[in-house]
């Protein structure tokens, strides 16, 4: 059987193309080696090969296994990548670096609350990037109470909660408070000292009227 081999010549690699004869391909291969040349691809001359169907089969097969494969007729055989358990350690250190990002991030929000109360209003900022400033007439406070949870008892800090009569404002939480009985203590009285330089009176509305006659 007549094969066509195209190759490369071995030291130059230069192109070469040769015709040997041989019973199959694998033998065919193993000729044009011999001969200084390093098949690439391999091809059966169809005149000489006849029908037969062996022959066929095993050129097909040479195909198949690499030897004479045509760039042209390229397929894909696998698709995939590396799996993402190779990444197991990175994730497991991320889960525990996140809270560090975390923490620094609420100190930040934290330093960047603050209150100060006047003797004509209790001022409010906050916002690390975009700030916002609140402020109520100290008068208007009509009610305070404190609260703690168990982790603010055993740091010595509360919240305060105010209840007032500003309608943009009509409470206003005042969380984590070092000394927080102390500045409510300053809070309700600068809310009565301005009370009396203004001469103001806080009536309850809901209150009923038989009780003021």
């Amino acid at each position: 059987m007549q094969f066509r081999v195209f190759g490369l010549e071995e030291g130059s690699g230069k192109p070469v193309e040769i015709i040997v004869q041989a019973a199959s391909v694998g033998e065919a291969d193993r000729i044009a080696r011999g001969r200084g040349c390093t098949p690439r691809r391999i091809e059966v001359d169809e005149d000489t090969m006849g029908p037969g169907v062996a022959a066929r089969e095993e050129l097909a097969a040479s195909h198949g296994a690499g030897i004479g494969v045509n760039p042209a007729e390229e397929k894909d055989v696998w698709r995939g990548g590396p799996s993402q358990w190779s990444n197991l350690p990175a994730f497991l250190l991320c889960i525990l670096l996140i809270p560090i990002p975390y923490a620094i991030w609420r100190a930040i929000v934290t330093a960047c609350t603050s209150y100060a109360l006047t003797t004509q209003r209790l001022k409010k900022s906050e916002g690390v990037f975009n700030r916002r400033f609140d402020e109520i007439e100290i008068y208007r406070i009509k009610d305070s109470t404190v609260r703690q949870t168990l982790l603010q008892r055993i740091v010595g800090i509360g919240t305060i909660d105010l209840v007032t009569s500003d309608r943009t404002h009509p409470t206003l939480t005042m969380a984590h408070i070092p000394a927080f009985r102390e500045v409510q203590g300053m809070i309700r009285t600068q809310t009565e000292a301005s009370r009396r330089a203004r001469g103001v009176r806080e009536i309850d509305m809901d209150t009923p009227d038989d009780e003021f006659r």
